[in-house]
Protein backbone atom coordinates (compact mmCIF):
# COMPACT_ATOMS: atom_id res chain seq x y z
CA UNK A 1 0.00 0.00 0.00
CA UNK A 2 0.96 3.62 -0.35
CA UNK A 3 2.08 5.17 2.96
CA UNK A 4 -0.22 7.80 4.41
CA UNK A 5 -3.92 8.50 4.42
CA UNK A 6 -6.26 11.48 4.52
CA UNK A 7 -8.39 11.92 7.66
CA UNK A 8 -10.82 14.79 8.15
CA UNK A 9 -12.73 15.31 11.43
CA UNK A 10 -15.84 17.37 11.89
CA UNK A 11 -17.78 17.14 15.14
CA UNK A 12 -18.44 13.47 15.60
CA UNK A 13 -18.11 12.70 11.88
CA UNK A 14 -15.16 10.96 10.29
CA UNK A 15 -14.30 10.75 6.61
CA UNK A 16 -11.42 8.55 5.49
CA UNK A 17 -10.02 8.15 1.95
CA UNK A 18 -7.57 5.27 1.51
CA UNK A 19 -4.89 4.80 -1.12
CA UNK A 20 -4.27 1.34 -2.50
CA UNK A 21 -2.22 -0.23 -5.32
CA UNK A 22 -3.66 -0.74 -8.75
CA UNK A 23 -2.51 -3.11 -11.52
CA UNK A 24 1.26 -3.33 -11.90
CA UNK A 25 2.05 -1.11 -8.96
CA UNK A 26 0.02 1.96 -9.87
CA UNK A 27 -1.95 3.65 -7.07
CA UNK A 28 -5.57 4.61 -7.19
CA UNK A 29 -7.83 6.46 -4.79
CA UNK A 30 -10.85 4.63 -3.46
CA UNK A 31 -14.10 6.46 -2.97
CA UNK A 32 -14.42 7.96 0.51
CA UNK A 33 -16.04 5.87 3.21
CA UNK A 34 -18.08 7.88 5.69
CA UNK A 35 -19.07 7.17 9.27
CA UNK A 36 -20.88 9.73 11.36
CA UNK A 37 -22.50 9.88 14.71
CA UNK A 38 -24.41 13.03 13.78
CA UNK A 39 -27.11 11.53 11.58
CA UNK A 40 -27.70 11.01 7.89
CA UNK A 41 -27.88 14.72 7.09
CA UNK A 42 -24.44 15.45 8.55
CA UNK A 43 -22.98 12.36 6.84
CA UNK A 44 -24.20 13.55 3.43
CA UNK A 45 -22.90 17.07 4.06
CA UNK A 46 -19.45 15.74 4.93
CA UNK A 47 -19.39 13.46 1.94
CA UNK A 48 -20.44 16.24 -0.45
CA UNK A 49 -17.94 18.71 0.97
CA UNK A 50 -15.00 16.33 0.57
CA UNK A 51 -15.79 14.90 -2.86
CA UNK A 52 -14.01 17.73 -4.78
CA UNK A 53 -10.82 17.02 -2.82
CA UNK A 54 -11.13 13.30 -3.60
CA UNK A 55 -11.51 14.06 -7.31
CA UNK A 56 -8.47 16.34 -7.31
CA UNK A 57 -6.35 13.70 -5.53
CA UNK A 58 -7.48 10.99 -7.92
CA UNK A 59 -6.69 13.14 -10.97
CA UNK A 60 -3.24 13.91 -9.55
CA UNK A 61 -2.52 10.24 -8.91
CA UNK A 62 -3.64 9.24 -12.41
CA UNK A 63 -1.33 11.90 -13.85
CA UNK A 64 1.68 10.93 -11.72
CA UNK A 65 1.09 7.17 -11.85
CA UNK A 66 -0.68 6.34 -15.14
CA UNK A 67 -2.24 2.93 -15.43
CA UNK A 68 -0.51 0.12 -17.28
CA UNK A 69 -2.23 -2.11 -19.84
CA UNK A 70 -2.61 -5.62 -18.49
CA UNK A 71 -1.90 -7.13 -21.91
CA UNK A 72 1.01 -5.11 -23.31
CA UNK A 73 2.22 -2.88 -20.47
CA UNK A 74 1.62 0.40 -22.30
CA UNK A 75 0.16 3.30 -20.32
CA UNK A 76 -3.60 3.74 -20.34
CA UNK A 77 -5.98 6.31 -18.94
CA UNK A 78 -7.71 6.06 -15.61
CA UNK A 79 -8.39 2.60 -14.27
CA UNK A 80 -8.95 0.85 -17.61
CA UNK A 81 -7.21 -2.56 -17.66
CA UNK A 82 -6.44 -2.30 -21.40
CA UNK A 83 -4.86 0.38 -23.57
CA UNK A 84 -6.83 1.63 -26.62
CA UNK A 85 -4.98 -0.72 -28.96
CA UNK A 86 -5.57 -3.83 -26.85
CA UNK A 87 -9.13 -2.74 -26.18
CA UNK A 88 -9.78 -2.75 -29.94
CA UNK A 89 -8.43 -6.31 -30.11
CA UNK A 90 -10.64 -7.27 -27.18
CA UNK A 91 -13.72 -5.78 -28.88
CA UNK A 92 -12.88 -7.77 -32.02
CA UNK A 93 -12.77 -11.01 -30.00
CA UNK A 94 -16.12 -10.18 -28.43
CA UNK A 95 -17.72 -9.27 -31.75
CA UNK A 96 -16.60 -12.44 -33.54
CA UNK A 97 -19.43 -14.85 -34.31
CA UNK A 98 -19.65 -17.89 -32.03
CA UNK A 99 -21.59 -21.14 -31.95
CA UNK A 100 -24.57 -20.71 -29.59
CA UNK A 101 -24.19 -24.32 -28.41
CA UNK A 102 -20.46 -24.70 -27.69
CA UNK A 103 -19.10 -21.11 -27.93
CA UNK A 104 -16.52 -22.07 -30.57
CA UNK A 105 -15.78 -19.31 -33.14
CA UNK A 106 -17.60 -19.65 -36.47
CA UNK A 107 -17.21 -17.84 -39.78
CA UNK A 108 -20.38 -15.76 -39.44
CA UNK A 109 -23.60 -15.61 -37.44
CA UNK A 110 -25.67 -18.79 -37.84
CA UNK A 111 -22.81 -20.49 -39.72
CA UNK A 112 -22.45 -24.27 -39.20
CA UNK A 113 -20.12 -25.05 -36.31
CA UNK A 114 -17.17 -27.21 -37.40
CA UNK A 115 -16.47 -28.16 -33.81
CA UNK A 116 -19.78 -29.49 -32.46
CA UNK A 117 -21.77 -29.48 -35.75
CA UNK A 118 -24.67 -27.82 -33.99
CA UNK A 119 -25.08 -30.63 -31.48
CA UNK A 120 -23.35 -28.92 -28.55
CA UNK A 121 -21.04 -30.56 -26.04
CA UNK A 122 -22.64 -33.07 -23.70
CA UNK A 123 -23.93 -32.89 -21.06
CA UNK A 124 -24.37 -29.13 -21.49
CA UNK A 125 -27.43 -27.48 -22.93
CA UNK A 126 -25.38 -24.41 -23.83
CA UNK A 127 -21.90 -23.00 -23.32
CA UNK A 128 -21.18 -19.28 -23.49
CA UNK A 129 -17.91 -17.30 -23.59
CA UNK A 130 -16.62 -13.77 -24.14
CA UNK A 131 -14.66 -14.99 -27.13
CA UNK A 132 -11.73 -17.03 -28.37
CA UNK A 133 -8.97 -17.51 -25.77
CA UNK A 134 -6.48 -15.23 -27.47
CA UNK A 135 -4.67 -11.94 -26.90
CA UNK A 136 -5.64 -9.81 -24.96
CA UNK A 137 -8.29 -11.95 -23.22
CA UNK A 138 -5.61 -14.54 -22.51
CA UNK A 139 -3.48 -11.94 -20.71
CA UNK A 140 -6.45 -10.81 -18.61
CA UNK A 141 -7.11 -14.38 -17.50
CA UNK A 142 -3.43 -14.99 -16.72
CA UNK A 143 -3.30 -11.79 -14.67
CA UNK A 144 -6.22 -13.08 -12.59
CA UNK A 145 -4.88 -16.61 -12.16
CA UNK A 146 -1.14 -16.18 -11.86
CA UNK A 147 -0.43 -12.57 -10.89
CA UNK A 148 -2.91 -11.95 -8.07
CA UNK A 149 -4.96 -9.41 -10.02
CA UNK A 150 -8.27 -10.72 -8.72
CA UNK A 151 -10.25 -7.46 -9.28
CA UNK A 152 -10.06 -8.19 -13.01
CA UNK A 153 -12.51 -11.05 -12.40
CA UNK A 154 -15.24 -8.46 -11.80
CA UNK A 155 -14.27 -6.63 -14.99
CA UNK A 156 -14.47 -9.84 -17.02
CA UNK A 157 -17.79 -10.79 -15.46
CA UNK A 158 -19.20 -7.40 -16.45
CA UNK A 159 -17.96 -7.94 -19.99
CA UNK A 160 -19.81 -11.28 -20.05
CA UNK A 161 -23.02 -9.60 -18.94
CA UNK A 162 -22.87 -7.08 -21.79
CA UNK A 163 -23.34 -9.84 -24.37
CA UNK A 164 -26.85 -10.86 -25.47
CA UNK A 165 -25.67 -14.45 -26.06
CA UNK A 166 -24.49 -14.64 -22.43
CA UNK A 167 -27.69 -13.17 -21.04
CA UNK A 168 -29.56 -15.83 -23.02
CA UNK A 169 -27.54 -18.58 -21.30
CA UNK A 170 -28.30 -17.00 -17.90
CA UNK A 171 -32.05 -16.86 -18.57
CA UNK A 172 -33.95 -19.29 -16.38
CA UNK A 173 -30.93 -20.44 -14.35
CA UNK A 174 -31.74 -21.49 -10.76
CA UNK A 175 -28.23 -21.97 -9.39
CA UNK A 176 -24.79 -20.70 -10.35
CA UNK A 177 -21.99 -23.10 -9.38
CA UNK A 178 -18.29 -22.20 -9.65
CA UNK A 179 -15.85 -24.97 -10.55
CA UNK A 180 -13.94 -25.52 -7.30
CA UNK A 181 -10.18 -25.50 -6.80
CA UNK A 182 -8.40 -28.07 -4.65
CA UNK A 183 -7.88 -26.57 -1.14
CA UNK A 184 -4.09 -26.63 -1.56
CA UNK A 185 -4.23 -24.71 -4.85
CA UNK A 186 -6.73 -22.25 -3.43
CA UNK A 187 -4.46 -21.71 -0.43
CA UNK A 188 -1.45 -20.99 -2.63
CA UNK A 189 -3.41 -18.65 -4.93
CA UNK A 190 -5.47 -17.02 -2.21
CA UNK A 191 -8.79 -17.27 -4.06
CA UNK A 192 -10.74 -19.23 -6.64
CA UNK A 193 -11.04 -17.15 -9.81
CA UNK A 194 -14.10 -19.11 -10.96
CA UNK A 195 -15.85 -18.22 -7.70
CA UNK A 196 -15.07 -14.52 -8.15
CA UNK A 197 -16.57 -14.52 -11.65
CA UNK A 198 -19.59 -16.56 -10.55
CA UNK A 199 -20.18 -14.33 -7.53
CA UNK A 200 -20.32 -11.21 -9.67
CA UNK A 201 -22.70 -12.83 -12.15
CA UNK A 202 -24.94 -14.09 -9.34
CA UNK A 203 -25.17 -10.71 -7.65
CA UNK A 204 -25.81 -8.78 -10.85
CA UNK A 205 -28.48 -11.22 -12.06
CA UNK A 206 -29.88 -11.98 -8.61
CA UNK A 207 -29.35 -15.73 -8.98
CA UNK A 208 -28.42 -18.02 -6.08
CA UNK A 209 -24.75 -19.00 -5.85
CA UNK A 210 -23.96 -22.37 -4.27
CA UNK A 211 -20.89 -24.61 -3.94
CA UNK A 212 -22.09 -28.23 -3.86
CA UNK A 213 -18.99 -29.51 -5.71
CA UNK A 214 -15.79 -30.55 -3.96
CA UNK A 215 -12.35 -30.92 -5.51
CA UNK A 216 -11.21 -34.37 -4.37
CA UNK A 217 -7.87 -34.70 -6.15
CA UNK A 218 -5.03 -32.22 -6.40
CA UNK A 219 -4.59 -32.66 -10.14
CA UNK A 220 -1.75 -31.34 -12.26
CA UNK A 221 -2.57 -28.17 -14.13
CA UNK A 222 -4.19 -28.93 -17.47
CA UNK A 223 -1.57 -26.84 -19.29
CA UNK A 224 0.89 -29.69 -18.65
CA UNK A 225 -1.10 -31.99 -20.94
CA UNK A 226 -1.26 -31.46 -24.68
CA UNK A 227 -3.74 -34.12 -25.77
CA UNK A 228 -7.46 -34.40 -25.11
CA UNK A 229 -7.10 -37.96 -23.82
CA UNK A 230 -4.48 -37.00 -21.23
CA UNK A 231 -6.54 -34.05 -20.04
CA UNK A 232 -9.61 -36.25 -19.65
CA UNK A 233 -7.57 -38.78 -17.68
CA UNK A 234 -6.13 -36.04 -15.47
CA UNK A 235 -9.62 -34.86 -14.49
CA UNK A 236 -11.14 -38.31 -13.98
CA UNK A 237 -12.91 -38.52 -10.59
CA UNK A 238 -11.54 -35.10 -9.68
CA UNK A 239 -14.84 -33.87 -8.20
CA UNK A 240 -17.32 -34.97 -5.58
CA UNK A 241 -20.86 -33.81 -4.82
CA UNK A 242 -21.50 -32.84 -1.21
CA UNK A 243 -25.15 -31.77 -1.39
CA UNK A 244 -27.10 -33.68 -4.07
CA UNK A 245 -30.47 -32.39 -2.90
CA UNK A 246 -29.38 -28.83 -3.62
CA UNK A 247 -29.11 -29.45 -7.37
CA UNK A 248 -31.82 -32.07 -7.93
CA UNK A 249 -34.37 -30.79 -10.45
CA UNK A 250 -32.65 -27.39 -10.74
CA UNK A 251 -31.36 -25.57 -13.81
CA UNK A 252 -27.62 -25.22 -13.19
CA UNK A 253 -24.93 -22.96 -14.58
CA UNK A 254 -21.30 -24.03 -14.15
CA UNK A 255 -18.76 -21.20 -14.23
CA UNK A 256 -15.03 -21.50 -14.91
CA UNK A 257 -12.33 -19.18 -16.22
CA UNK A 258 -11.38 -20.98 -19.45
CA UNK A 259 -12.32 -24.00 -21.53
CA UNK A 260 -9.70 -25.57 -23.77
CA UNK A 261 -10.51 -29.26 -24.19
CA UNK A 262 -13.55 -29.01 -21.91
CA UNK A 263 -12.27 -31.85 -19.70
CA UNK A 264 -12.62 -29.92 -16.43
CA UNK A 265 -16.16 -28.76 -17.15
CA UNK A 266 -17.26 -32.20 -18.29
CA UNK A 267 -15.80 -33.87 -15.20
CA UNK A 268 -17.65 -31.43 -12.94
CA UNK A 269 -20.87 -31.81 -14.92
CA UNK A 270 -20.73 -35.61 -14.74
CA UNK A 271 -20.71 -35.38 -10.96
CA UNK A 272 -23.63 -32.95 -10.94
CA UNK A 273 -25.65 -35.23 -13.23
CA UNK A 274 -25.67 -37.91 -10.55
CA UNK A 275 -28.17 -35.74 -8.66
CA UNK A 276 -30.50 -35.43 -11.69
CA UNK A 277 -30.61 -31.66 -12.28
CA UNK A 278 -33.11 -30.31 -14.80
CA UNK A 279 -30.31 -28.96 -17.02
CA UNK A 280 -26.65 -27.90 -16.99
CA UNK A 281 -25.14 -25.00 -18.95
CA UNK A 282 -21.73 -23.40 -18.63
CA UNK A 283 -20.04 -19.99 -18.88
CA UNK A 284 -16.33 -19.32 -19.31
CA UNK A 285 -14.28 -16.27 -20.24
CA UNK A 286 -12.65 -17.95 -23.21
Amino acid sequence: MLPGRMIIFKRRGLLRARLKWRTRGNPTLTLPRVWTGGGEKEKNRLYTACMPLARVLKAALDFCFPGACTACGESCDGQAPLCPSCNMKFDALVAHAACPQCAAPVAYEAAPCPYCRGEGIGPFDQIGAIGRFDEPLRELVHAIKYHGNWPLADYCAEELLKLPRIREVLTGVDLIIPVPLHPLRKLSRGYNQAYLIADRLAKRRKISLREPLLRLRHTDTQTNFHSRALREQNMKDAFGLARPALVRGRRLLLVDDVMTSGATLRSAARELRKASPASISALVLG
